[in-house]
């Protein structure tokens, strides 16, 4: 039986090469055929041998090979031979190793979900063969498809945990990737410094020791190095990295290297204004994207021939090609491309004068970019890079410099009382300064995302296009006094905005002239259709009082957009009062709209969270753990209290607040 499974086995590997040698190397390089004859003549060796390890490890490198070839078909079917005779063997690591790399051409392919799927299933194969390394990477390979997948927080949590891993077995090889794809998420959230940081010193392992990047892994590397130094405007260092990444991956034939490098060469023609070059080329990198079949790579070079066929006013053509990147981006989830080809649409409808559907896509671009790059991810992420941070320095210097750990432990076991009681001071100092770092850290961290999600939250992308909006349709009736008049207290509202948001508290003064200013031009948009009312008590001295800024401005938003905007019979009313006790401030916001209940059972509303209450509650948590003061704010709808519908919002701030606002 065996012999016949190897005589089968025989005869199909004669069709395949004999399929291959017809018609699949006649672009390779020299050296590339060579490779491919050695490789085949293994199989061949192993197949004769009647040794089924010997035959799964000869496919295993055979399909390794036409992975990196991007011969899809043939990696496949070789990858599956391997992985047949693996499992009827019951060698586990054989099997985790080839499932692990059957899994990369899914990843390859777009199939996210699915290589996840096998990964999963690899993990648990490592461990039980105690294989911590091999578990490594593949926890490493699945937090990129998280990342792929624009689920950062989780893609970081998984890369640095197989980076501890490695740094923990002393284990080098292939160290440079697993600080290469730490590097990579900096740049998605657009940290270019941690971004530069981890890149830099991939790059500097990976030239100390081919073990720890090889080759696939250097050329990678040298397109991440290209993109850094273009993001910095080294345009000529950058060309440096991807010419060397052209020619290093054109004599291996490696065409993941040659597409990347003719692709990122096209912003460089773009920069000198060379726009029909860059098209000529753009082109040649997508056509060479869709021959190796991988959909990240197909949708990256679409949006940017996209770009330079809107440049040159090839405007049929470019929307073709942002749809199908669209379609594909959806197809297989990549949200980080999403968002650009949310804002080329945008781009494109505008010169089109279809201003709706520009308006659709430029709101579709701020919100995917706000969930991406928002305060909330970057804090996260710089949260975990810092806990990471205080694990890893003595572990990262155990792995280069093994052969001196292993001397500086024996010295250490022959001192091991004195050394223990200098360790044990050293480490009870270390852990309180650490501790105190941290937690300063964390408190400023904190801080400073409350001020982006203030500013954020003040600066609703959808009001400031509106306004522009606005604007340009006043410029267009060539009403200028109205055009100049809406410009000039959009610019102060802006101003006054950017520049309470780096403050605290400020007085009630400034918080009315901005207040005002923000309704005037909500009123301006919808016609003058609500009225405002604001009440300020007598005993208020408005120059002094102290408050924090726009805090109640999230609400004064939704009261209009969710409550106000909702109604069309009866008269609109907004109204805003500031009264004073002996003990508080209290500021009511009521409004006369459809009220919160009937806001929460709006089909149309089921999915909207609101962002107001989200951002309050932080600012109102902050506030209280900073200065051990406490406001109260309590929501109610009108119908269930006073039998008439609307909304109030009551906020009791303590006089004790407010003094030390004023002293701070």
């Amino acid at each position: 039986m065996k012999k016949h499974i190897f005589q089968l086995l025989s005869l199909l590997t004669f069709i395949i090469f004999f399929y291959e040698s017809t018609f699949a190397q006649s672009n390779y390089s020299k050296a590339t055929i060579d490779e491919l004859k050695t490789l085949r003549g293994n199989v061949s060796e192993a197949l004769s041998s009647n040794d089924s390890l010997s035959v799964a490890r000869a496919y295993y490198k055979l399909a390794l090979k036409f992975d990196y070839l991007e011969q899809n078909d043939s990696c496949d079917i070789y990858y599956n031979n391997a992985l047949a005779i693996a499992k009827k063997l019951k060698n586990i690591r054989a099997v985790a190793i080839i499932s692990n790399a059957l899994a990369t051409t899914f990843s390859d392919r777009g199939l996210h979900k699915e290589a996840i799927k096998i990964y999963s299933e690899v993990a648990k194969l490592f461990f039980s063969e105690k294989d911590s390394t091999g578990a490594a990477g593949v926890i490493l390979n699945t937090g990129a498809e998280y990342l792929e997948m624009g689920e950062y927080q989780k893609g970081l949590e998984l890369s640095l945990k197989a980076l501890n891993i490695k740094l923990e077995t002393a284990d080098s090889v292939n160290l440079a990737g697993f600080y290469h794809q730490i590097g990579t998420i900096f740049k998605i959230v657009g940290n270019n410094e941690k971004w530069g940081e981890y890149i830099l010193l991939a790059n500097s392992i990976a030239k100390k020791n081919e073990k720890y990047g090889d080759f696939y892994r250097r050329m990678d590397l040298l397109n991440e190095l290209g993109g850094y130094y273009f993001s910095k405007d080294d345009f000529v260092l950058a060309k440096k990295y991807y010419d060397t990444l052209y020619v290093e991956s054109s004599k291996r034939d490696y065409l993941a290297g040659i597409t990347s490098a003719t692709s990122n060469l096209v912003p460089l023609l773009k920069k000198e204004e060379q726009y029909i070059e860059a098209l000529a080329l753009s082109k040649k990198a997508l056509s060479l994207a869709q021959k190796s079949g991988r959909k990240y790579k197909i949708i990256h070079n679409l949006v940017e021939t996209a770009k330079l066929e809107i440049i040159l006013k090839q405007y049929y053509n470019a929307e073709r090609k942002i749809l199908l990147a669209k379609k594909l981006s959806k197809k297989y989830n990549y949200p980080d491309e999403l968002i650009s080809i949310y804002e080329i649409m945008a781009e494109l409808n505008l010169k089109k004068r279809n201003y709706k559907l520009a308006y659709k896509n430029l709101s579709s671009y701020y919100t995917l970019k706000d969930s991406i790059e928002g305060g909330k991810t970057k804090e996260i992420i710089a949260e975990l890079e810092t806990k990471y941070q205080t694990e890893k320095k003595d572990n990262q210097i155990k792995i280069l410099n093994q052969e001196n750990l292993i001397q500086e432990e024996h010295i250490a076991f022959q001192n091991k009382t004195v050394i223990g009681l200098i360790l044990l001071g050293v480490l009870s100092i270390s852990f309180f300064a650490l501790f105190y770092t941290q937690y300063k850290l964390k408190s400023q961290n904190r801080i400073l995302n409350m001020h982006q999600k203030l500013l954020r939250s003040q600066m609703n992308p959808h009001f400031i296009f509106n306004a522009l909006i606005a604007i340009q349709n006043y410029i267009l009736k060539n009403k200028k006094f109205e055009a100049s008049d809406y410009l000039s207290q959009f610019a102060i509202l802006m101003r006054s905005i950017l520049g309470g948001s780096r403050n605290d508290f400020h007085t009630l003064k400034e918080e009315i002239e901005i207040l005002n200013n923000y309704i005037s031009l909500q009123q301006l948009r919808f016609e003058n259709s609500f009225q405002f009312n604001l009440e300020v008590d007598e005993k208020i001295d408005t120059e002094t009082l102290q408050i924090p800024p726009m805090l109640i401005q999230p609400f004064i938003e939704n009261a209009i957009e969710h409550g106000l905007r909702k109604i069309v019979e009866n008269e609109k009313i907004l109204i805003v009062k500031y009264f004073l006790d002996e003990k508080s401030l209290t500021i009511i916001i009521e409004d006369n709209g459809i009220g919160i209940e009937a806001h929460k059972d709006n089909k149309s509303e089921t999915n909207h969270k609101s962002f107001a209450m989200e951002i309050t509650n932080e600012r109102l948590t902050n506030i209280t753990k900073i200065y051990k003061e406490k406001i109260d704010i309590v929501v109610q709808d009108l119908s269930k209290t006073e039998n008439r519908r609307g909304t109030r919002i009551k906020f009791v701030i303590p006089l004790s607040l407010l003094s030390r606002g004023k002293n701070d």
